[in-house]
């Protein structure tokens, strides 16, 4: 029986990638493309493939590996993420810690009612002691007008006021604690501006101070201003 040549197989060319992604098709280039890997079937997407499909395209597996984080989220990181009402994410985090589908679920509801929601009274509270003050500083910016001692011990007392508020507001809120406290903060700058203002314009105790009064005027809309603000975000 005759033997067959041994076929040339040096011009035998194969078209294709070693790596591609089974959502889009396209080829994954782990140096330069964002990509992850599933962690059951570790076939390589792009991340924002990844992110539309939701799970692997290849087999259906939730959980995925990415090349810059391939540790599964410690304690702290699933807290921050229910903190920040992310759960899907806080799931996702404990099941790459080994839970399952239906267990990491039911752990993650747990610890979100253990966490309880953000307090909007403290968003709210702030919210209406920048609108007391709003109104307080409209008063004491007509006062100036006239008597600008007057206008300005007053509105410097509604000011701290407000401000203290604000600060107790800052330390009951979890999510909103430090923009709450930037606001406390910068809300005293009309204390700080209306004692430069008297000094440097010379401003006697009876005299009217058109200046306080558009300090204070200004205080009041940008009050107003924080305060819905404030109202928005609380609806959220």
């Amino acid at each position: 029986m005759k033997e067959e040549a041994p076929r040339d197989r040096a011009g035998v060319k194969v078209e294709g990638s070693l790596v591609r992604c089974p959502y889009c098709h396209t080829d994954v280039e782990p140096a330069a493309d964002a990509w992850v890997a599933c962690a059951g079937c570790m076939a390589r997407h792009h991340g924002a493939c990844w992110d539309e499909r939701g799970a692997c395209a290849s087999c259906g597996a939730l959980d995925r590996l990415s090349p810059e984080r391939r540790a599964p989220p410690d304690d702290d990181a699933v807290l921050a993420l229910l903190r920040a009402g992310r759960r899907d994410e806080a799931a996702r985090a404990l099941r790459l810690r080994g839970l399952d589908e239906r267990a990491a679920t039911v752990a993650v509801e747990l610890a979100a009612a253990a966490l309880g929601p953000e307090p909007s009274s403290s968003l709210g509270v702030a919210r209406v002691a920048l609108l007391a003050q709003a109104l307080g500083l409209a008063v004491c910016g007509g006062l100036a007008l006239t008597h600008a001692a007057a206008g300005v011990w007053t509105g410097l007392v509604v000011v701290l006021a407000a401000t203290v508020t604000i600060g107790v507001s800052a330390l009951r809120s979890r999510r909103s604690r430090g923009h709450l406290g930037a606001i406390a903060l910068a809300n005293l700058a009309p204390v700080v501006l209306a004692p430069i203002l008297i000094s440097t314009l010379n401003i006697g105790p009876d005299a009217g101070a058109p200046v306080l009064a558009l300090l204070g005027f200004t205080a009041t809309a940008a009050s107003i201003v924080t305060a819905t603000r404030l109202g928005a975000q609380a609806r959220r």
